[in-house]
């Protein structure tokens, strides 16, 4: 296993415990924080990139994902994609 495969497991370990001691003192920060480690570990593990390269994709999707319009024209697409499943099924 490369190096920086075994630094994703380890940052999937590590947000993991900080999940679990998020719920267990009730701190809903540590509880999002140890997910975004967990899906940083994930990616990491997955790409075999950097650490800090996954940090950077995981800052371009959120800061994508936080704009107004991006969102409206996803949920936009969603609905319509569901309206045509019911659509079908009639």
């Amino acid at each position: 296993m490369s190096r920086e495969r075994m630094q994703g497991v380890l940052a999937v370990v590590a947000g993991t415990a900080r999940q679990y001691w998020g719920r267990l003192t009730g701190n809903p920060l540590d509880v999002l924080e140890g997910g975004r480690e967990r899906l940083s570990g994930r990616m990491h593990i997955r790409l075999g990139s950097m650490h800090d390269e996954a940090a950077r994709q995981l800052a371009h999707l959120k800061n994508r994902m936080s704009e107004p319009e991006l969102r409206w024209n996803y949920v936009s697409q969603r609905t319509e994609s569901i309206l045509r499943k019911t659509d079908n099924a009639r």
